[in-house]
């Protein structure tokens, strides 16, 4: 288009130079003519000549550019008839001014008719608002507008069309709107299918979850109650079959009123999410309680009710167990020989039982108005608050103090006070009168005075006429010399319990009187048991192995060191397993070995104060005792020499250094192993492993 331009400018220059030629040949007159040269004239003639080659010359590209315009403007309407989507031109009414053969052919109607028809009468009634508003935005943003809206040819058909549309002024400057037609109605269908085929690739995966999830599942018709479907747990749970579930209604199931079913639906209805508490019946009659869980769902226009049923009939009876054991629970507290109360923050009393009412000589009432500090002799109120800040932090605690009941009179209690963190906390307390006891613990206490001092007197006797015995011989003259004496106390101690126990038998007492002689029996036992593992102890070696308890051994032991220990003022912490099996031993040996290692664990603590904690397990097939110090420990360089003989970390006066020589050669012999853990300035622990015997039963 460029080129023909040029030649057109080209020949209008040519025209015009050949015009004012040829205006001044002629205005010359004839006279000039015939006075003009031979020569003048035919150079005239040349020049005249040549004009005309040059006028016939531009009349050839002329014609040239015009063929090339020609075709040129041929190829435009080709390209703009026949382009794939279709072109219009639209006024600011939104009348069709221009359109190409395409917009024609998808609005179905001939291009002529087109022209001077508005747009909107070819969109749905349904979309011309999306047509309205993006025009709007254009005129009023002058940005470009791409939507998607549904168009309506001339024979009714409908077609899914994207739409672009562009501001721009025509030749005369005229706004105008470009608009770009697009049929989208393949894309459209396709997309659909493929929404379609979506849905039911999830349909199907839902039904599948449906029908194969664990839980109990139905689908009711939110009118009727009827069942429309149900999974396989659901046949399992109900005992009928899926067919048969199908053909029933949930008012066959629910042993509600159908009333109340009914309401119940409609509850379900009109929220996303609801849960019932109901029973069921089975199809064996059987009747269970359920959670249900129920929202409606809508399908092709209906109304369903999805729901999720859980079997809590073991809950219900768990609850109903639960409620038993509180009751269990409250009797027992209400009858039990101690008494309980349980105490608030302040030191206030908020609950007591009937026992403690009896053993203070308040009633409940008078109780439940009283501070812990108006009963306790034995602390102030400002140290009853320090006291339960103690408490708080410990959790636990049990302890001794003196109560004073109504009347005035003061006795000994043992107080169990643990702090339950709920709500704005509390104290569960158990109180039990101990005023007996102490009375006895009085008298065993002079008694073991007694007999602590004829046993020292005599241990410096034995001492001054055997010092040139080693250690280990003195120990042993004093275990026979223990045993003997043990002997004596035996035999008046089963008269003592022959007459007490008579006594309980015949009289006729007082059930206060009853007490204290249970207590009087109880005591004279627990020294029976005292002299008997003195005697065990002290036994002779039979060399015979024997099924053996551990724990029972430990516990012999401890009664023969508590002297000791309580002297040292070390206290003992027992972590025993549950259901240790029983080893099978020679019984001596290994509670020497054990006596042995306690008694280490004793020297250790040099300082007042220290910690023994005794613990017992079992490890692959064998029983493991570890004995635990807070003592002094063992440095790292004596530990390989602690089980050679003759060597000893105590004094001279103490120790021989046989000991852990004599305890490592008795494990050995019994196929055990004695571990050792040790650090400076944090104590010691002590393990031996001893090998269970398949035969020895469980302790």
């Amino acid at each position: 288009m460029k080129r023909g331009d040029n030649h057109y400018e080209e020949a209008t220059k040519l025209r015009r130079r050949a015009k004012e030629l040829f205006l001044k040949k002629k205005s010359q007159s004839p006279e000039d003519l015939e006075a003009m040269s031979s020569e003048h004239i035919r150079r005239l003639l040349h020049e005249l000549e040549v004009h005309q080659i040059e006028l016939e010359i531009q009349n050839k590209d002329l014609r040239r550019a015009q063929e090339e315009l020609d075709d040129a403007r041929a190829r435009y309407f080709d390209l703009y008839d026949l382009a794939p989507i279709g072109y219009c031109t639209l006024s600011e009414d939104g009348l069709i001014l221009e359109a190409n053969l395409t917009a024609a052919t998808l609005l179905g109607v001939a291009r002529g008719t087109l022209i001077k028809k508005r747009i909107a009468q070819f969109i749905r009634k349904e979309d011309q608002d999306i047509y309205y508003l993006h025009r709007k935005h254009l005129f009023e943003t002058g940005i470009p507008q791409a939507f998607e809206l549904r168009m309506v040819k001339k024979d009714e058909t409908v077609f899914w069309a994207r739409l672009n549309a562009t501001a721009a002024h025509d030749s005369a400057g005229t706004p105008v709107t470009r608009l770009v037609l697009s049929d989208i109605t393949e894309h459209k269908q396709a997309v659909e299918a493929l929404r379609q085929n979506e849905l039911r690739e999830s349909e199907n995966r839902i039904r599948k979850l449906f029908k194969q999830h664990s839980a109990v599942m139905l689908i009711l018709d939110a009118e009727t109650g009827s069942i429309i479907d149900a999974n396989a747990a659901a046949a399992q749970f109900y005992g009928w079959s899926l067919e048969e579930l199908t053909q029933m209604s949930i008012q066959e199931i629910n042993t509600l009123p159908p009333e109340a079913v009914k309401a119940c639906m409609a509850k379900a209805a009109l929220s996303k999410s609801t849960r019932f508490e109901v029973r069921h019946r089975m199809a064996d009659g059987s009747i269970l309680d359920v959670e249900v869980f129920s929202n409606q769902i809508e399908s092709a226009g209906k109304g369903f009710l999805f729901s999720i049923i859980h079997d809590i009939t073991e809950l219900k009876q768990a609850e109903v167990a639960l409620r038993e054991e509180d009751r269990y629970l409250r009797t027992i507290l209400q009858t039990t020989i101690d008494g309980f109360w349980v105490v608030d923050l302040e030191g206030k009393i908020t609950q007591v039982n009937e026992t403690y009412c009896r053993m203070s000589g308040y009633t409940c009432d008078e109780l439940l108005k009283l501070n812990v500090s108006a009963i306790d002799v034995v602390e102030e109120p400002a140290a009853t608050s320090a006291h339960i800040q103690r408490l708080i932090a410990k959790g636990s605690e049990i302890f001794e103090t003196r109560h004073r009941r109504k009347d005035g009179s003061v006795f000994h209690v043992e107080i169990s006070a643990t702090y339950m963190n709920t709500g704005s906390g509390k104290f569960v307390c158990f109180c039990r009168d101990i005023t007996e006891r102490k009375q006895h613990e009085e008298q065993l206490h002079t008694l073991n005075n007694v007999l602590e001092q004829r046993v020292e007197q005599r241990t410096r006797e034995l001492q001054e006429t055997q010092s040139h015995y080693l250690h280990a011989e003195k120990l042993a003259a004093i275990g026979k010399l223990s045993a003997s004496i043990a002997h004596e106390f035996n035999n008046p101690l089963q008269g003592i319990m022959t007459i007490l126990k008579g006594l309980k038998k015949r009289a006729i007492l007082e059930e206060e009187d009853k007490e204290l002689l249970d207590a009087a029996i109880g005591e004279s036992e627990r020294m029976k048991n005292l002299i008997r593992s003195l005697q065990d102890f002290n036994r002779p070696s039979s060399d015979r192995k024997m099924v053996m308890d551990v724990q029972k051994s430990i516990g012999s032991l401890l009664l023969l060191s508590k002297s000791d220990f309580k002297s040292k003022r070390i206290s003992v912490v027992l972590n025993y397993t549950e259901r240790l099996p029983q080893i099978l031993a020679v019984q001596d040996q290994i509670k020497q070995v054990l006596l042995n290692l306690l008694s280490n664990a004793a020297d250790a603590c040099l300082q007042t104060g220290g910690v023994i904690t005794i613990s017992t397990w079992q490890e692959e097939e064998r029983v493991a005792v570890a004995i635990k110090d807070t003592g002094i420990g063992i440095r790292p360089e004596k530990m390989a020499l602690i089980f050679q003989p003759f060597y000893t970390t105590k004094p001279e006066v103490k120790g021989t250094g046989l000991g852990l020589s004599v305890c490592h050669g008795i494990v050995q012999n019994h196929q055990g192993e004695i571990r050792v853990e040790s650090q400076p300035g944090e104590g010691s622990t002590f393990t031996v492993l001893l090998p269970i015997k398949e035969s020895a039963g469980v302790s």
